[in-house]
């Protein structure tokens, strides 16, 4: 009888260390890795830690009982956090997220988003340019030995082109008529 009650006393002490009875291991695979894990659907500002992505975590399933889905959020510093939801059902099978990879952290500020729509602005900047210059019916015209090119600017009085002489380029103002 004692000895059953020993018996007994450790296997409690045993499950006690180990955690809730639903309890799992798991582990979140991150791209880098080691970004902080957060449990989102507690109601806590920030959400529970759970850890740190690459290691194994214990998730109890006993928590989510009832529930459809949780929301887990991945953290790392520089990059934009992650929020993923994920079934409970899920871990029952898998003792790893995402099955194969792992999540992807993407920059905060990606540095060739303001590169590539500067690039944007001056491309469609040029091509306006180019739509507006080839409106010009005078472009390609030949005036006497000149041929025009380019109209560099206009005012008041006329336009000024650029063209191509018989010594080389030159300015060619061509005077609006009243």
């Amino acid at each position: 009888m004692a000895g059953d009650v020993l018996r007994l006393l450790a296997l409690l002490l045993v499950v006690g260390l180990r955690g809730p009875v639903w309890a799992r291991p798991v582990t979140f695979h991150t791209q880098p890795e080691g970004a902080g894990v957060y449990l989102e659907n507690s109601g806590q500002s920030g959400g529970d830690y759970l850890g740190r992505s690459g290691q194994p975590l214990e998730l109890d399933l006993q928590r989510f009982e009832g529930q459809t889905s949780f929301d887990v959020r991945f953290e790392a510093d520089g990059l934009r956090p992650m929020v993923v939801t994920l079934r409970p059902e899920y871990f029952r099978q898998h003792d790893r997220y995402p099955e194969r990879g792992a999540v992807v952290l993407a920059d905060s500020h990606p540095p060739l988003l303001p590169l590539a729509l500067l690039t944007a602005m001056a491309l469609v900047g040029w091509q306006l340019r180019g739509r507006k210059l080839a409106t010009d019916p005078l472009i390609g015209a030949q005036l006497g030995p000149y041929r025009l090119k380019a109209r560099l600017g206009s005012g008041g009085g006329g336009s000024v082109y650029r063209a191509d002489g018989p010594q080389g380029p030159v300015a060619v103002k061509v005077v609006v008529a009243d």
